[in-house]
């Protein structure tokens, strides 16, 4: 892997952005380029040429960041390039094109980019993409029109495929950490009974989400939390002891008293 001249990288990407339009020879060339500071101690050989495990070039993190911002700078200015040049980079496999490719989307305000991700994540099994895909790539979508943004998720939410759920999850959990979003009581209601379905990685990601949501709103949150207790909504109850470090000693008691009367009674105290 060389290493990385800020000045030669950036000279490499306005080499890349000069085939802009011609998604054959763009993908060639983006490929080509993660191809050169590629960690080459991941590829092994197979029969038809090079393999990369997993579909990961292992590039250095600066490289990826130059191409993404390259790309969201330029198809910015053409608009009409942005979802052909978007397809075609997540077309070629790759975490690191995907990863361009959720870049890329970010800067689509309209609902056809959470079109394009549902039509996508049930085909895509790295939670890396995943969750570029879920905070960059439905970025603008989220600030410009946060309603239909969260109309979306409630979807993808209900969904019996498994990927759109944990999609959904990250969806939410990038949506909450930007301070600028407004709208919690809406996501305190989509996750209602969510901790029932919530497995593997959907469980960290709902347990990420309700700890920012705890930071941001603690008496929102612990409300949440005993409702859904009074519902007896399946693994709340151990969802309530991971989060209780998270609340202020006001809420920890609210919470704590509600288990151990729960445990005696299946009553729930009113907050």
């Amino acid at each position: 892997m060389p290493a990385v001249n800020p000045e030669r990288l950036r000279q490499q990407v306005e080499d890349l952005l000069t085939v802009l339009g011609d998604q054959v020879a763009l993908k060639r060339q983006c490929l080509d380029l993660l191809d050169y500071y590629a960690d080459h101690t991941r590829r092994s050989i197979a029969s038809g040429g090079v393999k990369y495990t997993e579909g990961v070039f292992g590039v250095p993190r600066p490289v990826v960041r130059a191409l993404s911002q390259g790309l969201l700078s330029r198809t910015q200015q053409k608009p009409a390039l942005m979802l052909p040049t978007a397809t075609s980079l997540w077309e070629a496999g790759y975490r690191e094109t995907r990863l361009l490719a959720s870049a890329i989307l970010g800067g689509i305000q309209q609902l056809e980019v959470a079109q394009w991700a549902e039509a996508r994540v049930p085909n895509c099994d790295d939670s890396v993409v995943l969750m570029a895909l879920a905070s960059q790539g439905l970025a603008g979508l989220r600030e410009a029109e946060p309603a239909a943004f969260l109309e979306r998720v409630s979807g993808w939410l209900g969904s019996t495929h498994r990927w759109l759920r944990l999609f959904a999850l990250m969806a939410l959990h990038a949506a909450v950490e930007n301070p600028t979003f407004e709208d919690l009581p809406t996501v305190f209601r989509l996750l209602s009974g969510v901790s029932e379905k919530a497995r593997g990685e959907s469980r960290q990601v709902l347990h990420k989400l309700l700890n920012t949501l705890t930071r941001r709103s603690p008496p929102e949150s612990a409300r949440f939390l005993l409702d859904e207790l009074a519902r007896k909504v399946p693994g709340i109850q151990r969802m309530i002891r991971a989060s209780l470090g998270n609340f202020p000693a006001r809420q920890q008691e609210l919470l704590k008293h509600a288990l151990s009367v729960k445990k005696r009674t299946g009553i729930i105290p009113p907050s």
